[in-house]
């Protein structure tokens, strides 16, 4: 007859109470690769920050019936939470919304070629709660002048600078580090979504 060893029943009892209290976190994580003419020159990894709006529109959608939205899009920032704000970062906040985030918060990357923001073609894994949408990168190719990246964001609305109520902002990252673009530069936006 097998024993139950203390640590295993630590381990049990850890596990049973996250089960029972519901503590359960949405969470994520956006990777970008940066090309220029052709080559890659550079990679990067940030985590996001699923926001309240976010979570409040998947309990919605999801248990109450609420309508949902059947297209999402990945958006640029071009500052560092700052430039609205007398230049004092904002850091970011799961409280902030779409409109609040696009209007007085953050100024958007506009200057890239696609006419809207870049959708994004998230598909839920086989078995995993997770949805990524690592076999079609949301991809940018920037056109008009160079500039810097400070974040990246998956909203529901497909209109540059929008910032109109009656969308929602799902989650947004800060970069660990400013990401410089340069005319013709191509950025491929990877952002996976799960619970844990």
């Amino acid at each position: 007859m097998s024993q139950v060893k203390v640590q295993d029943k630590m381990t049990i009892g850890m596990i049973r109470k996250r089960i029972l209290s519901g503590d359960i976190e949405i969470k994520g994580v956006y990777r970008l690769k940066h090309y220029r003419k052709g080559e890659l020159i550079g990679e990067h990894e940030s985590k996001n920050l699923v926001t309240t709006e976010g979570k409040r529109y998947l309990l919605s959608t999801g248990l109450a019936s609420g309508t949902a939205k059947t297209t999402w899009y990945v958006g640029l920032i071009n500052n560092d939470n700052g430039a609205k704000n007398g230049g004092v970062p904002v850091a970011p906040a799961a409280t902030q919304t779409y409109d609040a985030f696009f209007d007085t918060i953050n100024t958007e990357y506009t200057n890239y070629t696609n006419a809207n923001r870049v959708t994004w073609s998230g598909v839920l894994d086989g078995s995993l709660a997770k949805i990524t949408n690592i076999a079609s990168k949301a991809a940018f190719t920037f056109n008009t002048a160079s500039g810097t990246l400070y974040g990246a964001c998956l909203s529901s609305n497909a209109t540059k600078s929008n910032h109109a109520a009656g969308d929602y902002l799902m989650s947004f990252s800060a970069f660990s580090a400013p990401i410089a673009v340069e005319i013709d530069d191509v950025v491929n936006v990877e952002i996976e979504l799960s619970f844990t």
